[in-house]
């Protein structure tokens, strides 16, 4: 009689947080494999995740409101760096941040002001 073998849930974290890293089913799929830890299918992951579905415990938050603020960091051959972050004030989280030269950062002050 044949008996099945089920995947032990140390496989199945590594396989999900592979891809939830930027992989691929068939790259994890196969990182899995040569990293000898398991010899599963990329079919395999999709249905872990269907299975799990982590995307039901986070929940997307409406953004109403953001902050954008530019700091002008002097380099040492005497070009200024602009980094910019946007912040959302209600959570406190960061969005998104961007480093650029101060060529740009006049056309983006202009391009956040439309």
């Amino acid at each position: 009689m044949y008996t099945r073998n089920r995947t032990s849930s140390n496989i199945t974290g590594y396989g999900l947080y592979l891809y939830f890293l930027g992989l691929s089913f068939r790259n994890t799929s196969k990182a899995l494999s040569f990293l000898k830890i398991a010899k599963t299918g990329h079919v395999s992951i999709w249905n872990w995740l269907q299975k799990y579905r982590p995307w039901k415990y986070f929940k997307k938050r409406k953004i109403k409101g953001y902050i954008i603020d530019e700091t002008a960091i002097k380099a040492d051959s005497s070009e200024l760096i602009c980094l910019w972050v946007i912040i959302e004030p209600k959570h406190k989280e960061i969005l998104a941040m961007v480093i650029s030269k101060k060529e740009i950062c006049l056309l983006q002050s202009d391009f956040c002001l439309r």
